[in-house]
């Protein structure tokens, strides 16, 4: 039960970020805004191919080529995106029906049976852009019922931790790929990407500038999106399991924490910084470590003596 809500938890975070970054990419291509920052195309069509969405090993595909692939994200299961992703979410969604809520089945139902009928058809782009924008809406209602109507037992802490997990590295690899483009380029895109645009602008009466949107990204604790709350919050949690279950691995955030907290802002929240890019790669493979640690702790489906003998 635990490991069907740890991967419930992953696949809704993975869903709805693979979600943001098609809606953004669509909506480069649907608004075509005047002065729109080409500079920034190449980093989200690099994302897409880390995703799989785009080929990898092409140069910069052409807006034809962009939409097609784009679509069958959306809307095709045998194509890495947002439909083969939420296949694989009702697949473990299937084996938790006494823990999901009745009007927790109902958003994912709707979800899950709402894209993959649209395959095969030409969609406008618009329409895709208004799939997109229903399901964005559903993850968050989706996560509210996971705040608001589960009780705080461990089922529910691997939950959480699946989806910290996930969105570490993703917050992670977004911002690693930020820091090695242009300099100048807009940083609105990462705002858009991480849901954090709102947020910026109700601090900051001007355009995303580096400090700022870095500092809301990475070290600020209050912000759900950020890099600080992924990593206190995982802290936390290995700590309470511990205090359960007892050891079950090396990683304990105390490092990421630590790295977190030795952060000057005048020096690493620039771009190219080395530092930074450093300590994103560590957070990264920290969540990669207790993903793993407790795979091996919780989730093995081998007898005690078994993994004992592992072990050794």
């Amino acid at each position: 039960m635990v490991e069907n809500l740890f991967w419930f938890g992953r696949y809704s975070e993975r869903c709805d970020a693979t979600a943001r970054l098609l809606r953004v990419a669509l909506g480069r291509l649907v608004d075509d805004i005047p002065g729109d920052d080409e500079r920034v195309r190449p980093m989200i069509v690099e994302l897409m191919r880390r995703a799989g969405i785009v080929p990898a090993g092409e140069g910069d595909p052409e807006d034809v080529e962009l939409a097609r692939a784009l679509r069958a994200a959306v809307a095709d299961e045998s194509r890495p995106g947002l439909a083969s992703g939420l296949r694989e979410l009702a697949r473990v969604a299937s084996h938790l029906r006494e823990r999901l809520s009745l009007d927790n089945w109902r958003t994912l139902n709707r979800m899950t049976r709402g894209i993959p009928m649209h395959r095969g058809r030409h969609l406008a782009l618009a329409d895709v852009l208004a799939e997109l924008d229903a399901t964005i809406a559903s993850f968050t209602t989706m996560s509210g019922y996971a705040l608001d109507g589960m009780t705080r037992d461990p089922g529910w802490r691997f939950l959480s931790i699946g989806r910290r997990i996930e969105r570490l590295q993703t917050l992670a690899t977004t911002l690693r790929l930020a820091l090695a483009g242009p300099p100048e380029a807009d940083l609105s895109w990462l705002l858009r990407l991480s849901d954090s645009i709102i947020t910026y602008r109700a601090r900051y009466m001007t355009r995303p500038e580096w400090l700022p949107v870095l500092d809301l990204l990475v070290c600020d604790e209050a912000n759900p999106r950020s890099i600080a709350f992924q990593v206190l919050g995982l802290q936390d949690f290995v700590r309470r399991l511990t205090e359960l279950f007892g050891n079950f691995g090396d990683e304990r955030f105390e490092s990421s924490v630590a790295a977190l907290k030795s952060i000057d802002p005048g020096a690493d929240l620039q771009p190219g910084s080395v530092r930074l890019a450093a300590m994103l790669e560590e957070w990264y493979q920290a969540a990669y470590r207790l993903g793993e640690q407790l795979g091996l702790r919780f989730f093995s489906h081998v007898g005690e003596s078994s993994r004992q003998t592992f072990a050794t």
